[in-house]
Parts: C-alpha cells; sequence; structure tokens
C-alpha cells in the first residue's frame, strides 16, 4: 500500500511527529472526502432539480437541455471564482472570503422552487431565471470546491504526498457520477421529492460547516513565499485554444446525444443521466488513471464510433430494441468523449496552473451547452444537432493530431493520415447533410423551437392517388389527414380511427346530448373531427408551434361545427386554473418524445382528472 492509504489509520497516543510526507497524504486524503462530497452534493441536485421544474414546462426534453447549460454556466461562474480567489496573495483573506460566502449561501436553504412559475415566452430563460435564484449561490460554491482545494494542496507541496493534485478532478468525477446512478436506482423510486429536497439540504448545511473549517486548515498550511510552480511558464494561446474546444465538442456531444436519445423516448431521469454519467465516466478513466489513453488504440476505435453514430443519425436505426439502440448510442458516445478527454488530460499544466486550466474547460463547456440549447434551436430548422456535433469533434481531434504530430515533426505518412481522417470526416457530414436535404425536400413545414422540431410532411398513394399529410416529431407521428380525395378531410385517421378507444367513448356519450371535451395534447387536431354542433372543445398545448401547424397545415378545426378553443401552457397548471362547469370527456394525449410526460400520469394528476 502506498500514498494516503498508509495513513488511513494513526494512533491517537502516538507522540512521534507526523513527517512531511505523511502530511501531504493526510492533506490529500481529506481533501478529497471534501472534493467528493461537493461533487456528490452538485450532481444529487441536477436530477432532483430537473424533476421539479419539469412540470412546469410541460416535460419536454429541452427542459433538461436548459437546465444542463445552467449546470455548466454555473460551473464556469464556480471554476471563476476559484481562479480569482487563488490570485488574492493573502491565505488569511482567501479562507475569510470563502468562509463568508459559504456561510451567507445557506440562506436559500430549504431547497424549494417560487410556487407560481410556468413557463412563458421564453422558456429557456424562464429556466435559468429560476435556477438561479434557487440554487445559483450554493451550486457556484460547491462547483468551485475541486479547483480550489487542488490549488490550496499544490500551494502546500501536496504533490509531494506522491499523488498529483490533479488526480482529484477524478474523485470529482466519481461523485459526481454515484450522485447520479444512486438518484435512478435509490433516491427516486424511495423518496418523495420532498424528502429528497430535504435531504439535499442537511447535506449541504453539513458541507458549509466542513467547507469552512477545509478554508482556515488551508490558510495555516500556506508556504511564507510563493512555491516554484507560482513561476512556471504560461501555457501556449494554441494550447488554451485546444483545452476550450475540447471541452466545447465534449458538452456540445453531450447534449446533443441527450437530446437524440429523448426524442424518441420518455424524458425521464433515467434517460437523462446515461449520457451524462457516460461523460463524467470518461472524466474519471482517463484523469485517474492518465495511462489508459493511448492514441494507437482510441483513436482508430474514435473513428469507428464517429461514422457508426453519423450514419445513424441519418439513418435512424429500424430496430426497436431499446437496449440495442442505447446500446449503441451510449458505446460510440463513450468512445468519442474517452478521445476528446484523453486529449485534454494529455494537455494538463503544471499545478500552479489548473485553476486556469479549469476555468478554460468550464468555458468550452458552457459554450457547447449554448450551442445545442441556445443557438441551435434559433437558427437550425430541424433537429441536425447531434450529426454537427460529431463534425465539430471529429474535426477538433484531428487538428490537435495534427498540432502534435507537428510539433513532433512526424513524418509524411502521419500527416497523410491525418489528412485522410479529416477527408473522410468531411465525407460522412456531408452525407449526413445530403440525407437531411432528401427529408426536408418537400415539406410543406419544417420548423424548430424550444419544444423541439416539427415536420408537416405529404405522401402520396400511386395506387388510388390519395394524398396524405402527417405531423412528426423526431420519428414520432402526431397527426396524420386526408387531403386528397377532399371528401375523407374530415375522416379521423392513424391511432384515432373508427374503432380506437377515444372514438368508441365519445359516440356513447354523445347520445346524452351536446359535450364538453377536454384534449391534453393538440397535436394536428384530429379529435375535433368528432365534434358536432352545441359540442365544445378545449384543447391544453403548451407548444406554440404545435397550435401553428394545427391551424395552418391542418383543416380539422376550421372544418368542424363544434365550438373549440386552445390553452396555450402545461396542461395541468390550465386544467388546475379552470373554473368552469366539469367536462364529459378528458383525453391524455400529450407527447414528449413516445411518451405521455411523467408529470401527466401521477396520483397526483389523476386527482385533478
Amino acid at each position: 500500500m502506498q500514498g494516503c492509504d498508509r495513513c488511513a489509520y494513526l494512533p491517537e497516543s502516538s507522540s512521534i511527529p507526523l513527517t512531511k510526507t505523511r502530511r501531504a497524504n493526510l492533506d490529500v486524503l481529506a481533501a478529497s472526502a471534501l472534493i467528493f462530497l461537493a461533487a456528490f452534493l452538485l450532481f444529487a441536485v441536477e436530477p432532483i432539480l430537473g424533476k421539479l421544474i419539469l412540470p412546469r414546462f410541460g416535460g419536454s426534453a429541452g427542459v433538461w437541455t436548459a437546465c444542463l447549460l445552467f449546470f455548466q454556466s454555473a460551473l464556469v461562474a464556480g471554476y471563476l471564482y476559484a481562479h480569482l480567489l487563488a490570485r488574492i496573495r493573502s491565505a488569511r483573506l482567501q479562507a475569510a472570503v470563502h468562509s463568508i460566502l459559504l456561510l451567507v449561501s445557506l440562506a436559500v436553504l430549504p431547497l424549494t422552487l417560487p410556487a407560481a412559475t410556468a413557463a412563458g415566452a421564453a422558456p429557456l430563460l424562464d429556466i435559468i431565471g429560476l435556477l438561479v435564484r434557487t440554487i445559483g449561490a450554493p451550486f457556484v460554491l460547491l462547483a468551485s470546491t475541486g479547483p480550489l482545494l487542488q490549488h490550496w494542496l499544490a500551494e502546500g507541496r501536496g504533490e509531494q504526498a506522491g499523488r498529483s493534485p490533479v488526480r482529484l478532478y477524478a474523485v470529482s468525477n466519481f461523485g459526481s457520477l454515484l450522485a447520479l446512478v444512486a438518484y435512478p436506482l435509490l433516491v427516486e423510486p424511495v423518496f418523495r421529492v420532498r424528502l429528497q429536497t430535504a435531504g439535499w439540504s442537511l447535506g449541504y448545511g453539513f458541507f458549509v460547516a466542513v467547507g469552512v473549517a477545509a478554508a482556515w486548515v488551508a490558510r495555516r498550511r500556506a508556504p511564507a513565499e510563493p512555491s516554484p510552480e507560482a513561476h512556471d511558464a504560461a501555457p501556449a494561446l494554441a494550447d488554451r485554444a485546444l483545452w476550450f474546444l475540447l471541452s466545447l465538442a465534449a458538452s456540445a456531444l453531450l447534449l446533443a446525444m441527450t437530446s437524440h436519445i429523448t426524442q424518441d423516448v420518455a424524458p425521464v431521469p433515467l434517460f437523462w443521466i446515461i449520457p451524462l454519467g457516460i461523460y463524467l465516466f470518461s472524466f474519471i478513466a482517463v484523469f485517474g488513471w492518465p495511462g489508459l489513453y493511448r492514441r494507437a488504440v482510441w483513436l482508430p476505435a474514435f473513428a469507428v464510433a464517429l461514422g457508426g453514430l453519423m450514419y445513424a443519425a441519418a439513418v435512424p436505426p429500424a430496430a426497436q430494441n431499446l437496449p440495442l439502440v442505447l446500446g449503441g448510442y451510449s458505446l460510440g458516445f463513450f468512445l468519442a468523449c474517452l478521445v476528446l478527454n484523453g486529449e485534454l488530460e494529455s494537455m494538463r499544466p503544471p499545478g500552479s496552473r489548473l485553476t486556469g486550466y479549469y476555468l478554460t474547460i468550464a468555458l468550452g463547456g458552457a459554450g457547447g451547452a449554448v450551442l445545442v440549447a441556445a443557438v441551435a434551436p434559433a437558427l437550425l430548422p430541424g433537429p441536425y444537432d447531434l450529426p454537427i456535433a460529431l463534425t465539430l469533434a471529429g474535426g477538433i481531434v484531428v487538428a490537435a493530431e495534427w498540432r502534435r504530430e507537428r510539433q513532433r515533426r512526424a513524418g509524411l505518412w502521419r500527416r497523410a493520415l491525418l489528412a485522410s481522417a479529416g477527408v473522410g470526416l468531411a465525407l460522412g457530414a456531408g452525407f449526413v447533410a445530403w440525407r437531411d436535404a432528401e427529408d426536408a425536400h418537400g415539406a410543406v413545414t419544417l420548423a424548430r423551437n424550444f419544444y423541439g422540431s416539427l415536420l408537416v410532411s405529404e405522401e402520396t398513394d400511386d395506387a388510388t392517388g390519395a394524398v396524405v399529410r402527417e405531423l412528426t416529431n423526431g420519428d414520432i407521428i402526431h397527426g396524420a389527414q386526408y387531403r386528397l380525395p377532399a371528401d375523407r378531410r374530415r375522416w379521423p385517421i392513424a391511432y384515432y380511427g373508427p374503432t380506437s378507444g377515444v372514438a368508441l367513448a365519445l359516440r356513447a356519450l354523445q347520445r346524452s346530448g351536446p359535450l364538453r371535451v377536454g384534449v391534453v395534447g393538440l397535436g394536428a387536431g384530429t379529435l375535433a373531427a368528432f365534434g358536432r354542433v352545441g359540442d365544445a372543445y378545449t384543447f391544453y398545448d403548451i407548444n406554440p408551434l404545435v397550435t401553428r401547424v394545427a391551424t395552418g397545415d391542418f383543416t380539422f378545426l376550421h372544418d368542424t361545427p363544434a365550438a373549440w378553443r386552445i390553452r396555450l401552457g402545461d396542461a395541468r397548471l390550465s386544467l388546475a386554473g379552470e373554473s368552469g362547469p366539469r367536462l364529459d370527456v378528458l383525453v391524455i394525449d400529450a407527447f414528449a418524445g413516445d411518451a405521455i410526460p411523467t408529470h401527466l400520469l401521477t396520483r397526483e394528476a389523476f386527482a385533478l382528472y
């Protein structure tokens, strides 16, 4: 046994003074425990907040993307705070500032959400603002713990213990991963949300107490004069740029992969946590065991994974075997993250430059989150995030390898190999772009917003000449209507045919007179086809883009003789605010991906219904 393990037990009665190495080992052990706790709390609160916020914003996958954007941005704030605090020369002042901020952050406890928050015109900004008010200060301070303690260890000559403080980065990611795995398996099935928030609040209070003590211990251990590492040369601008770009690519790939996986599956914490857990595990692997990343092994695997993911993004798997499809995506994503983070670890600077290194990584992570969560929905008409993120990741790895080979003055064949990889990447991206252009060609409508991408297309039956217009979200059909022949336009088709459960229920109740019908989920407005004179239909939908499509590209609403209205907003909140007569029929037809949002299936929701 070596390192901090041999100092796990020290007799209380021992009068032998600690050697410098043993003291450093104890410092690393204590710092590891605190960093682990901070990381655990940091990532334990993420799924809790996602679960709390999800019902207020329609249960869409975009909610988690917005949460990830906040988390990445808060990491930047935490790393920037650690970087600036480390620049204060007085160790006493560092400890005082950090202690005061930790104590002040207790004011947000217990963890709760404001009672009257709902989706507005800009749900992305609404979610970020809500998270800033709820958890902003504690999140930033938790995020700062790792780089700050690593800096203090480096200043106190912690590397003499035989373990570089950068290893604590892997400890941090292990704590994060453990929190993510524990939530869907142990926490969510057993504890109600109120107990989850209460338990997290108690854990954070304990962290503050230990954090204050650690700050003052670090002050006493600080050297009287700056260590020689303080004079390490600043990294080159090209190195900083690659830190940023490698982190940006990994973060963009994380959000794009999460969005792609949950697009056709329920947006529940388990399917959010799988990509994030893989992302964190890749950090643990390369920072915990630096020798694991061997380019000769992983770069070819990265190329194969990139090609497979590119093809899957362009041609979705036909197999409905969820474990197989999810496993394939997960393996490809892991290989991509391993290479991106492996390149990042191989470029890490000396201990005195670690806070700037982590700050740059955090900035890159936030940049990737902004690209996918904010820029892509505003600029891209369709769900093209994943192929763009894959192309970006491949291009940055090729650029990093090209620069490394130039520094080594590699031979012509190595450069030719890299150039071939770049050409292959360009061809793959071109193939995906061509397939996307083919899919979008002739589309009646292709549009996107915070809640997802909608495609309205038409298909013609060559044998009969019938033309059917379909509304799809990803690979899921959310409504269809005959366009030709014209006398079939009012026919309810797809999953609303005459023998469907909804059709049977409505026709049975129509015998008693006019009906008041509520429909959660507008889609193409197909259920309006069952309306009669005297009936009143209320459609509840949170997505304004769906309203535009249902009233502009389909005619069910315009053709029905029944009175109808659309209530924009989360259906559960809208139903809770209804004050008119009771509904005769309530149809739950809201879908996020290929499943009903979970907050519409709870006991509280059914009591409301």
